[in-house]
């Protein structure tokens, strides 16, 4: 990819931007979407699962009335007092 890019930029300044834009592939953009349809059909429009975290996200602040922290993490706040008692009292 890079040896594309250095061509490319060799190209520019041998032609000028003119002649670069004007031989611009203009299928490229078609290619693209039939990429992301590709993936789209693949992969779904939820590939982070967003929506299910969204709800057990609304599940636990029913249940427990507040968010849960993530357990690799606890709250800011406890992670806070770690640092400034690291820190002697200074934060």
């Amino acid at each position: 990819m890079v040896e594309a890019l250095v061509a490319e930029a060799e190209k520019l300044v041998a032609e000028g931007i003119e002649a670069r834009l004007a031989a611009a592939d203009t299928g490229a953009a078609a290619e693209a979407e039939a990429d992301r349809q590709a993936l789209f059909a693949s992969q779904g429009d939820d590939v982070n699962a967003s929506e299910a975290r969204v709800e057990l996200i609304r599940k636990t602040i029913r249940t427990n009335g507040t968010a849960a922290p993530r357990p690799d993490r606890g709250h800011a706040a406890e992670r806070l007092g770690a640092f400034t008692a690291s820190a002697g009292g200074r934060a």
